[in-house]
């Protein structure tokens, strides 16, 4: 008899006999026959699609039912539901299997039970035949070298566990319609190439939740980032724990939420950016928040992160959320937070979030429609006025409503109380021309709007990288949308020339570019005539160039309104791989540079720069300043090497989280775009350039030139996988034992370490802890820092005295290592500024290379090292070794100053 031609008079009489063994097999073939793509037979896969289909039922149930429902099938053929019942199903799916078999009209609950014992049987047979994959894969690798035995038993245990928790979650079935299907494509896809890579890094671990959020792979390929706009958050692809989906955002927020009603939290701001995905996502998170009776301040276009961390204290909120991942690539998405006063969380904030996410499961997700929000429980943020094409679910947003805030305009408002000079910008903005490059973010609007309420008439913007675009698709994959990034910079140039031609391009006093979410900035300028010879027609300038031009600027304003200094009780902060030149120009202007370096349990990290830097990250700045506070110090600039700049002043106002003559408590690109534009016009008044008013500043003895370069490990992408983090520790560990050896005592010149030829004199470390539960212990989280010789040093000085040194510090942001060289050159005079500068620039890019490479070789990595060395080609080193020639330039660039 045929299941589906079952009436219910037999449906009735089947519920008290048991099910024959042909019913069974009639079962198994309707459920695998519905669900097998037509492509199945031929991939060999059988065995694992029907386990595919038996345990995903709910998705089966689904399909089953519309096609049973099909008109086209005689009635007696058909399943007839109402409309209700069927949305319920395919909201929630059948909850129960007794259900799922009534529902799909065959009527008797002992089908339920075979079906159920068949589903459990194959979700077995294919659990274990992963557990076994994944277990071969990594002793593979292990045997390979390419896996430590810790990390392979972290691996190896963490992946498995989490892969059959995920499977097994009937909440994520309730939740999502694709997350399973996605994760069983996956393991389809493994198992035809035999590379299970992809599976064990959505599942080794949980995704790390930090002071400034979480960041994460949001998809594994091309194929997916595409398949990822196209159907959403929900898109069936391979996702996990260790990866940016819905299920780890709603997880996240939910544990969020248990810390924020703790803390008698009502309020929170959430916006979002370019990122595939970025409005779903947001408007997700925003469900929960209403759920959970949050009154919720909603951005209604993508905006840039800066705007969310004025929002926060200006609107009175507790916390701030942001969809982004930044400069990362585009197959990252992230999710910012802020506290009450737009800056990232205190390390003791976090640790209370991570508490309160250990005691929420998916059984505590819960959200709700924007539609269904309560009266004054959402409001909109934009601009003058709503956008014509955003749904704002129902809500009034009308003109005098108060549940539309002009943010953008209070925005503006707030950036330009920074302009020094009013009447030279006001004079000299119309003639200054800016070319600007969004990179496909939201800085797109945010930057023009800006500068044109400021005067600035002639701001030529790439049409290529306006428009919001978060596949980036100037970008080649795997490479970064970082304005400080050589390859964005020849973009940025080559999308200009293209659009808007050679002549435009080359009247351009300054071009500006912001990453996706604007909280960085980089800027391209002209370089002089006799310098072209040099360093090219245009140049990028490094964070480090710029900040130093820009805090010289400031202070030198500042200083003029107060007879030559600037008023006491004023400092800068900066973290310690940002130049020296920046402590230079402030000190020039009696401005001391101000920091702390404190290790997780809050203990001054006791080395040398302490008291005077902070650790990487803007947010150990914003927090350095929130100490300060307290004492009536006023924050003259905050500034990090990764193009990060704010200016955070002093006591917090009355009104709002800002401080005193501060602008917001995180770096942004918008505000530095600007302020730097006051620079260009400061410059047009003086009829000379930017790059013209650097080499003033390096040929002042007081401050000097310091070259700097930073070269990331790999130049594109990351360390992928477990296999990549294994590289990274072994490739740290031999860096430490170059630190011990450069600090043994008792040398020989002939053991003395070197890098590049160059004799290493000393070395410290520094390291928080904080990541030594991810490593091992003594991580070196902070870097590793080698100091070479320097003439300026007297014999009684300490050798962390040395302007020299390059400092190896694995990336927070990205499975990287980064390699920062400063070199200081002494003898710099204007007949030389062109040559020595060329000279020591290209002595400080090549250590880090060279550093690369020597490190890369030391641990085998021989094919790594070769792709490093391609990059020296560039450098035009005149050897057929490149040691020789380095630590001639070394040598070189010491040499007298030319009269």
């Amino acid at each position: 008899m045929e299941l589906e031609e079952t009436s219910a008079a037999q449906a009735i009489t089947l519920l008290e006999r048991p099910v024959t063994a042909g019913e069974q097999a009639e079962i198994r073939k309707r459920i695998v026959s519905a669900h097998r793509p037509a492509s199945v037979e031929s991939r060999g896969d059988v065995e694992l699609h029907e386990s595919e289909a038996l345990f995903d039922l709910d998705h089966w149930l689904i399909a089953y039912i519309e096609s049973a429902q099909d008109p086209a099938k005689p009635a007696a053929k058909r399943v007839y539901m109402s409309p209700r019942q069927l949305k319920s199903i395919k909201q929630q799916g059948a909850s129960t299997y007794e259900q799922l078999w009534q529902w799909a009209g065959t009527g008797f609950k002992a089908g339920a039970a075979t079906a159920r014992a068949i589903a459990d049987a194959a979700r077995e047979r294919m659990l274990n035949e992963v557990e076994r994959s994944i277990t071969d894969f990594l002793s593979e690798q292990r045997s390979s070298g390419m896996l430590t035995e810790e990390i392979f038993e972290r691996t190896q245990a963490a992946a498995y566990q989490n892969f059959r928790a995920w499977l097994a979650d009937a909440n994520i079935a309730r939740l999502t319609l694709n997350v399973k299907k996605g994760i069983l494509a996956g393991v389809r896809r493994a198992q035809a190439t035999g590379n299970w890579d992809n599976v064990i890094e959505a599942f080794r671990q949980e995704i790390t939740f930090g002071t400034a959020g979480i960041r994460g792979l949001a998809a594994f390929s091309e194929a997916e980032l595409k398949q990822l706009k196209q159907q959403g958050p929900d898109a069936e692809i391979l996702q996990g724990p260790n990866t940016i989906n819905l299920i780890v955002l709603w997880l996240k927020t939910a544990g969020v939420i248990a810390y924020a009603k703790k803390q008698g939290m009502t309020t929170c701001v959430v916006g979002y950016d370019s990122r595939v995905a970025g409005w779903d996502f947001a408007r997700s998170i925003a469900g929960m928040l209403l759920a959970a009776d949050f009154t919720l301040y909603l951005f209604d276009e993508a905006s840039p992160f800066p705007e969310l961390s004025f929002a926060v204290p200006a609107l009175g909120a507790d916390l701030g959320i942001l969809i982004s991942a930044s400069h990362n690539p585009s197959n990252y998405n992230g999710y910012k937070i802020t506290d009450r006063t737009g800056k990232q969380l205190t390390g003791e904030t976090r640790n209370a979030i991570v508490a309160s996410l250990g005691t929420v499961t998916t059984a505590d997700i819960r959200l709700i429609p924007l539609t269904e929000a309560k009266p004054g429980k959402l409001i909109w943020l934009g601009g003058s006025a709503p956008l014509p094409d955003r749904d704002y679910a129902g809500v009034d947003v009308g003109r005098s409503s108060a549940n539309f805030i002009d943010l953008h305009g209070q925005f503006v408002q707030q950036v330009g109380k920074f302009i020094l000079e009013k009447q030279t910008v006001y004079d000299y903005a119309p003639k200054v021309e800016v070319g600007f490059a969004a990179f496909n973010g939201a800085g797109c609007k945010a930057v023009p709007r800006i500068l044109d309420g400021l005067g600035f008439q002639n701001v030529t913007a790439v049409s290529s990288l306006q428009r919001l675009d978060g596949e980036f698709p100037a970008f080649g994959w795997g490479e970064q949308p970082d304005p400080g990034d050589p390859i964005a910079a020849e973009i940025a140039v080559r999308e200009f020339i293209a659009e808007h031609g050679r002549a435009n391009f080359d009247k351009l006093d300054i071009l500006i570019g912001t990453d996706p979410d604007a909280d960085r900035a980089g800027i391209i300028v002209k370089v002089p005539d006799v310098q072209q010879g040099f360093f090219g027609e245009y140049r990028l300038l490094s964070a480090n160039d710029a900040w130093t031009l820009l805090v010289w600027y400031r202070l030198q304003r500042l200083a003029e309104r107060n007879n030559g200094r600037v008023p006491a009780g004023r400092y800068v902060t900066v973290s310690h791989v940002t130049s020296d030149a920046i402590e230079r120009v402030a000190l020039k202007f009696g401005v001391p540079a101000l920091g702390q370096m404190l290790d997780q349990k809050g203990n001054p990290a006791g080395h040398y720069l302490n008291g005077r830097r902070t650790w990487v990250g803007f947010g150990y700045i914003a927090e350095f300043v929130a100490t300060k506070r307290n004492e009536g110090w006023v924050n003259l600039a905050g500034a990090e090497e990764s193009n990060g700049f704010s200016i955070l002043g002093g006591p917090i106002e009355a009104k709002g989280g800002l401080g005193a003559e501060g602008h917001v408590n995180d770096k942004d690109g918008t505000f530095a775009a600007m302020l730097l534009s006051e620079v260009a016009a400061f410059a047009k008044k003086q009829g000379t350039t930017l790059f013209q008013l650097l080499d003033s500043i390096y040929l002042d003895p007081e401050v000097g030139y310091y070259a700097t370069a930073n070269k990331p490990l790999p130049r594109v992408g990351s360390f992928e996988g477990a296999p990549g983090v294994t590289k990274k520790i072994r490739l740290l560990k031999r860096a430490q034992d170059w630190e011990k050896r450069a600090n043994r005592p008792g040398q020989s010149q002939s053991d003395r370490a070197a890098i590049g030829g160059i004799p290493v004199i000393g070395a410290v470390e520094f390291k928080t802890g904080r990541y030594d539960a991810q490593h091992y212990a003594g991580f070196p989280d902070e870097g590793i820092r080698f100091f070479f010789p320097d003439p300026g040093l007297k014999p009684e000085d300490h050798f962390t005295m040395s302007r020299n040194y390059i400092t190896i510090r694995p990336s927070g942001t990205s499975q990287t290592i980064r390699f920062y060289t400063q070199l200081f050159a002494t003898g710099l005079g204007p007949s030389n500024v062109a040559d020595l500068k060329f000279a020591v620039n290209r002595c400080a890019e090549a250590l880090s290379l060279i550093a690369q490479i020597e490190l890369l070789k030391a641990e085998g990595y021989l094919d790594d090292a070769a792709a490093v060395e391609k990059q020296l080609d560039p450098l035009n080193l005149d050897s057929d070794s490149v040691y020789p020639s380095i630590e001639m330039t070394f040598q070189e660039l010491e040499a007298p100053a030319a009269q």
